[in-house]
């Protein structure tokens, strides 16, 4: 597999090996330090497309998929991972949570 094709799999894998309890891990992180310190601590951006949405809270869904990655091990901070439905909302919903369109 050349380097073209590993980040292209690493693209599509940013929700592999991630549980829901890794994401409820992030959610924690997340309102214990705020938004701001949160998206900075993991070099993530506000959301685009997708929110997770818990009770009156809504969590920017990649940056939450991002930081369970790093709870799971499997985080890649060498790849450009994407934001889609695929990538982000879909592994979510998978997972049981409540996701919405920005």
């Amino acid at each position: 597999m050349n380097h073209i094709e590993s980040r292209e799999n690493r693209r599509r894998d940013l929700a592999s090996g991630v549980s829901s309890s890794h994401v409820e891990e992030a959610i924690a992180e997340w309102d214990r330090v705020g938004r701001d310190s949160f998206l900075h601590r993991y070099s993530a951006s506000r959301a685009q497309r997708y929110v997770l949405v818990r009770g009156a809270k809504e969590y920017d869904a990649k940056a939450l998929l991002h930081a369970a990655a790093q709870f799971a091990g499997t985080w890649d901070p060498d790849a450009n991972y994407r934001g889609d439905r695929g990538s982000v909302a879909e592994p979510l919903m998978r997972l049981g949570f409540e996701i919405h369109e920005v």
